[in-house]
């Protein structure tokens, strides 16, 4: 089959082919199953890395009848600071997002000479593709804006992780104020 009986099959141009690689059930499967384990396993090393270590430091100064309790509720304080951490990135991230996508959007107007010479390449290559000049216009136009919702969102990201970073930074001290050791041999405390 030549390139203008796929092209008026209606794969010819790059933008369908995207499209139907990601609909595939078994477009690189493999690759991407065996990329997601591999992350999955560091991801939990690390986790057991820092969980195990937090526990043991907030657990160590606790006389032993008083374990238990102390256990449930630094399991309760990590899932609620999980719960309220995660909600506030992804507020933020959407925040971002948005005015980000807001601020990008005022230069994708036709008087700016980039964006019109951009939005002309996505639209002659439509066309040299085969698609009528509606199509193609629509097509372009597309493309111009999952573009400006790539960039708004890369922007939200890395404000999320200079935001993340910063409060890191400002926790880093509060390492000084972890107490080394167990409870004294001679230190006991009654059973309620």
């Amino acid at each position: 089959m030549d390139g203008h009986a796929r092209r008026a099959r209606g794969r010819g141009d790059g933008v369908d082919r995207y499209q139907h690689r990601q609909r595939s059930p078994r477009a690189h499967r493999g690759h991407v199953r065996r990329e997601r384990t591999r992350g999955d396993v560091g991801e939990r090393r690390g986790w057991a890395f820092i969980f195990v270590s937090l526990t043991t430091a907030a657990l160590a100064t606790i006389p032993r009848p008083l374990v238990q309790s102390a256990a449930g509720l630094n399991s309760l304080i990590r899932q609620l600071g999980a719960s309220i951490g995660t909600a506030v990135v992804i507020t933020v991230l959407d925040y971002k997002t948005t005015t980000a996508s807001a601020e990008l959007v005022r230069y994708a107007n036709i008087y700016n000479p980039i964006f019109r010479q951009w939005w002309q390449t996505y639209q002659n290559g439509f066309l040299a593709h085969g698609n009528d000049s509606f199509t193609a216009h629509q097509r372009a136009v597309a493309v111009l804006q999952g573009l400006i919702y790539q960039q708004a969102t890369m922007v939200a990201y890395a404000y999320d992780f200079a935001l993340l970073g910063l409060l890191f930074a400002l926790c880093l001290p509060l390492v000084a104020l972890v107490r080394r050791g167990g409870a004294q041999p001679g230190s006991h405390v009654a059973e309620m």
